[in-house]
């Protein structure tokens, strides 16, 4: 809260969040709502004038607000695609910056020691939250991230590691695949383009990253076995051990990983459900929700939901269904317009009968070119 009575345009952008909550709740009527959205940015347009303001964080908490705000409320008055850009553009400069202390340290020449640490833990963090906004929603850009070289350095390094897990909201390792992924996709689809792709070539390039997968989701069910052993242990990890992670990143984490594996899958053979290869992936991806003990977790799944959905066999439909539409869940913002764009992309697979997987894989991509955040 110190942070937002320092910095106006953070405030406003705060008062433009909780308008999404209250929106959503039909407290509010639009036109209630959409003025609190035109102050923010006015706010946020008028303190980006100054050359320095990339410095300061909380600009980029400006940023990852009005992000969390479209995953609440879908608006014509909101490019969150120029909201990412805005925040890669500041997280460039920041990476490149070769002196980190200056990076992410403070940009308050009043702080205590104490609130240097929190503004660089809290640096950390939004640079984290822009890079999942980025990683995730590229699958519906069908693009790699332009920061994939220097988003690979960050989540490398040790000592960023609680604060981007709690931005990413699982392990940073699993980003890192993800980042390996989209990098194979472009160079097969370059090959492809010029006519040279070798199918020998590229299951060379995807081994090592299907190896490091699967070592991780190991390694990684080891844990969650671990958890399981001692049920006290899933409340109490996060309070009597911060360091490590609790039983909801580590569930997210094998989640994640399952269908970070189905798109692995289809880079290599196409997005044809009757593979064989793809009704395995989908198959261990679908159990995977059994380890969910929290139901509202679910919010923080949409991309892998869609990623396992979008290859699905018409007998496992219901199993989104039921996901998506359970009234058990305190559903965010638009994630419940999934459903019904997987509704329509299923009646077009039932009708279709694809069979080719050029066809297939054109067709998905044009599936998840939403216009909706995926995060």
């Amino acid at each position: 809260m110190w942070l937002v009575s320092k910095s106006q345009p953070l405030y406003h952008a705060t008062l433009a969040l909780s308008s999404s909550h209250k929106y959503l709740q039909t407290n509010i009527t639009i036109d209630e709502h959409t003025p609190q959205y035109d102050v923010a940015i006015k706010e946020l347009h008028n303190e980006l004038q100054d050359p320095k303001s990339c410095e300061d964080v909380s600009i980029l908490a400006c940023i990852v607000m009005f992000l969390h705000s479209a995953l609440l409320y879908k608006s014509v008055n909101s490019d969150w695609c120029l909201h990412l850009q805005a925040g890669i553009s500041i997280v460039t400069s920041w990476i490149d910056n070769q002196d980190q202390h200056y990076a992410f340290g403070s940009s308050y020449a009043e702080d205590t020691d104490a609130e240097s640490s929190t503004i660089k833990s809290a640096k950390v963090f939004l640079v984290g939250c822009i890079i999942r906004f980025d990683l995730l929603s590229s699958l519906t850009r069908n693009s790699v991230p332009a920061l994939n070289k220097r988003y690979q350095q960050f989540l490398h390094a040790p000592s960023y590691s609680s604060p981007l897990q709690a931005a990413l909201q699982c392990r940073s390792w699993l980003f890192s695949i993800l980042l390996d992924v989209y990098s194979l996709r472009e160079w097969k689809e370059g090959k492809e383009v010029k006519g040279l792709l070798s199918l020998r070539e590229l299951v060379s390039k995807a081994f090592p990253i299907k190896k490091t997968l699967e070592r991780g989701i190991s390694l990684n069910m080891e844990e969650i076995n671990n958890f399981k052993q001692n049920p006290e242990s899933i409340e109490q990890s996060t309070n009597t051990k911060p360091q490590q992670p609790s039983y909801n990143i580590l569930v997210v984490t094998h989640i994640f990983a399952c269908s970070v594996s189905i798109f692995l899958e289809v880079v290599l053979s196409g997005a044809l459900p009757k593979l064989p290869e793809i009704q395995h992936e989908v198959h261990r991806a679908l159990e995977s929700y059994a380890y969910i003990n929290d139901p509202d977790l679910l919010n923080v799944l949409r991309w892998p939901l869609c990623v396992a959905a979008s290859v699905a066999e018409p007998d496992q439909y219901d199993f989104f269904r039921s996901l998506l539409a359970s009234p058990n869940v305190a559903w965010i913002g638009t994630f419940r317009e999934s459903l019904e764009r997987l509704e329509e992309w299923w009646r077009l697979s039932l009708d279709a009968k694809y069979t080719d997987a050029s066809v297939e894989s054109a067709r998905s991509r044009k599936f998840m070119a939403w216009d909706i955040l995926v995060s």
